[in-house]
C-alpha cells in the first residue's frame, strides 16, 4: 500500500495522527482537523481534502509523540456504505476497481468474497490499523445516519450478502467490538 492509500495523516496543531479507514468517517474528520489546523474551513470540493493532507508512515506515527487516533465501523454497515459509494454515487470509481454500477449489494459482496480487492475501499479495516501502537478508536460503533440532498438509499440486505460480508471481514469484528465496548488501550 502506498503512503496516500495507507491514509495516516499528520495534524501537529491538533496533536493527532489520524489513521484513516475508508468509509468510516475519515473525510469528515479530515475536514474538521484541517479547519482546526489552518484556522479556516477547507475550500474546494469535499473529496479534495485528501490531497491537502500530509501523510506519514506507521513508523513515523508511532514515534512522533502525537496521539494515534482512528475510527472503526460495524463491518456490514461499512460494506453497505461501500456499495452505495462505488455502485451508486461514484460509479466511475467503482468501474476503476472492476465493479459494475448495476450490481446489487449481493453481487458486490460475492465479487469481494471471490476476488482480490484492488481498491482501498474494499480492504478490511484491520489492514489500515494493523501497524498502530497505542491506537484509541474513539468514535467507534454506529455512525449517525447521514442524510444528504439525494436522500438515503434503502436496499434490503439478503442473508447471502450478510454471509459473504461477514466471512470476508470477519477479522474486523474483534476491533469493532473492542472499540464499541471500551476495551481500547491508550
Amino acid at each position: 500500500m502506498n503512503l496516500v492509500d495507507r491514509n495516516i495523516s499528520y495534524w501537529p496543531r491538533a496533536g493527532v495522527n489520524l489513521w484513516g479507514v475508508p468509509k468510516c468517517g475519515t473525510t469528515a474528520m479530515k475536514h474538521y482537523l484541517y479547519e482546526r489546523e489552518c484556522g479556516k474551513p477547507f475550500e474546494g470540493p469535499e473529496m479534495n481534502i485528501h490531497s491537502a493532507c500530509e501523510y506519514i508512515t506507521p513508523e513515523e506515527a508511532n514515534s512522533n509523540g502525537l496521539r494515534n487516533w482512528g475510527t472503526v465501523r460495524e463491518p456490514v454497515e461499512r460494506f453497505m456504505s461501500i456499495w452505495k459509494d462505488l455502485c451508486v454515487k461514484r460509479p466511475e470509481r467503482g468501474r476503476d476497481a472492476g465493479i459494475s454500477p448495476c450490481w446489487t449489494p449481493e453481487e458486490l459482496a460475492r465479487f469481494l468474497w471471490l476476488e482480490s480487492a484492488e481498491d482501498v475501499h474494499l480492504l478490511p479495516q484491520w489492514e489500515f490499523l494493523s501497524d498502530a501502537n497505542n491506537l484509541l478508536p474513539v468514535l467507534a460503533g454506529k455512525f449517525c445516519v447521514r442524510k444528504n440532498v439525494s436522500g438515503c438509499i434503502e436496499v434490503p440486505l439478503t442473508s447471502k450478502t450478510f454471509e459473504y460480508v461477514t466471512s470476508e471481514y470477519f477479522v474486523d469484528y474483534p476491533n469493532y467490538y473492542k472499540a464499541l465496548y471500551g476495551n481500547c488501550y491508550e
